[in-house]
């Protein structure tokens, strides 16, 4: 299987012909990215890719822990208002003019295949057997928002699409 996710370290690897793509959901509940490159063998545990290190004069999300730091992080998909002072991949306006959001990971699915895409250019499988597709949920309690990823790998080629779904 082309898709790994570990359980105990909640860790997902995808893997390809020749290439890996490593997430992790962080303790803060959100995505992180851990690698992307050139394929590696699926282990126990990736954590060593994740790195953080304590720095003056960052924020911090949890008192007392100067080294878990959204803004040093690599994150997945980094949203507005979170500490991480750099570009966010998206923002939300809401009604009360407000653009922070904390969308968490809810739950996610592998399937075999890859959706597609209406009436746009698309990367497609003729058979489901040609990829892999992980589905990933998240959610936004506050804003009452759920925003889905999906990444497909191919089975035999270095390619891996990567997609975002917003559901309100």
């Amino acid at each position: 299987m082309p898709i790994y996710f570990n359980d105990h370290t909640k860790e997902f690897h995808l893997q390809g012909k020749g290439v890996s793509y490593i997430l992790t959901i962080l303790r803060n509940n959100q995505l992180g990215h851990l690698y992307y490159g050139k394929k590696i063998r699926q282990r126990e545990s990736f954590s060593h890719l994740l790195k953080v290190q304590a720095r003056a004069g960052e924020a911090c999300v949890y008192e007392g822990d100067l080294e878990f730091s959204l803004d040093i992080i690599k994150q997945e998909f980094p949203s507005y208002g979170t500490s991480d002072f750099r570009e966010p991949a998206f923002q939300i306006r809401q009604e009360n003019g407000s653009r922070i959001t904390n969308f968490e990971y809810k739950d996610h699915k592998i399937f075999k295949g890859k959706p597609t895409l209406e009436n746009l250019p698309a990367t497609y499988v003729e058979s489901d057997d040609e990829a892999t597709t992980l589905e990933i949920s998240l959610f936004d309690d506050l804003i009452q928002a759920e925003m889905i990823l999906q990444y497909s790998i191919y089975e035999n080629l270095d390619v891996i699409t990567r997609m975002r779904l917003k559901k309100s």
